[in-house]
């Protein structure tokens, strides 16, 4: 499998978690939510959009989500996960700090076949 064929695998993986979660809103409280695939080369590269308002305020957020395959063979080949690297995220992350329109009130990091450690977690 190629490396867009898996980008694109966890994409709709994370899409359909989402709206899996999405689906039983008793439990987390979700009143709205608009849960969307970004197109290439739109919001800065980023890969899901999701508006979502909860019922304890009644406001709406937007989370930015990016998916990342990073790892996927090796995990496949070995079923071992591939040690994360600052260098993933860092560039994407520079680009968004960049950026005053977008309205980021969260940015989350999907990458399942990665896994951190102590000192990944502090720097992040």
């Amino acid at each position: 499998m190629n490396s867009a064929k898996i980008g694109q695998r966890i994409e709709s993986d994370l899409k359909d978690y989402l709206e899996l979660m999405s689906v039983n809103k008793a439990n987390i409280g979700i009143l709205n939510n608009d849960l969307r695939l970004m197109k290439a080369g739109k919001q800065s590269g980023l890969d899901l959009n999701w508006d979502l308002s909860f019922n304890l305020s009644g406001m709406q957020y937007r989370w930015f989500f990016e998916a990342k395959g990073e790892g996927f063979t090796e995990y496949k080949n070995s079923f071992k996960h591939v040690n994360f690297k600052i260098g993933l995220i860092s560039d994407k992350l520079l680009q968004l700090i960049g950026r005053s329109d977008l309205d980021i009130d969260c940015w989350c990091l999907f990458a399942p076949y990665i896994k951190l450690d102590g000192n990944d977690k502090r720097e992040l």
